[in-house]
This record gives C-alpha cells, structure tokens and sequence, in this order.
C-alpha cells in the first residue's frame, strides 16, 4: 500500500525484494481491507495491557506475560516491554504468533468491578 503520488515510482523501481524478483501494479483494494472487523466486547479486570491482552486471546495472565518477556507484543507498530500499559482507545496492539487487535475502550464497569471493554480482533 502506498500513496498515489509514489506509486508510479515504485511501480517502475522495485524489481528485487532480498533475493525474490517482484513485479508491482496498482490495484483496488479487496473489501475485506476496508471493512472494518466487527466489534467484540470482553471482561477484563484491569485496563493494563497485560490483562487486554490475557481476556483477548483466552490466555492467563502470566503466560500473556511471557510474550512481553519473548519481545513480540507491538503497541501501534512498537515493540512495547511493559504489561502495565494502558492502552487508549484506537491502540493497535500486535502479538507475534497470535496476530493483531484493535483497543476501543471501556463499555462499562460490571457490579464485581471488573471492565468489558471493546476490541476489534483481526
């Protein structure tokens, strides 16, 4: 995906990614790229990234931890090594090895105190 005006460049320049010769051509975009994936709503007991990440992919805690430790958790594109963090909504957060979702912030606090908040999973 580039911007129009660098299109023709890239078109005309690129022949070679690493050992792979390529040949590039603009083309529509396929629907699945502009809808957005439906909203999901989990529970979660705290707002930190860790926990986010923990109730989104059906993992405990700890091992939601361990990819912290591993490096492989992206928050919008950067490697991101504190599980404390919170995330704001419109956060992308990425996951080596379990993929990508989107933080649309809190829906509502429950009466045992815990958070549903929104996400959009990839």
């Amino acid at each position: 995906f580039c911007l129009e005006s660098i299109s023709a460049y890239i078109i005309e320049q690129l022949t070679q990614v690493r050992h792979s010769t390529v040949r590039c051509e603009i083309s529509d975009l396929p629907p699945i790229c502009t809808d957005p994936p439906p909203q999901q709503s989990v529970n979660v007991a705290s707002e930190r990234l860790d926990a986010v990440l923990a109730a989104v992919y059906h993992l405990s805690r700890s091992d939601s931890q361990r990819y912290f430790g591993q490096e492989k958790v992206f928050l919008n594109s950067r490697l991101t090594l504190s599980a404390a963090a919170s995330p704001k909504p419109g956060d992308i957060v990425s996951v080596r090895g379990l993929g990508r979702f989107r933080y649309d912030g809190i829906e509502q606090t429950t009466r045992k105190g815990r958070l549903r908040v929104f996400v959009r999973k990839y």
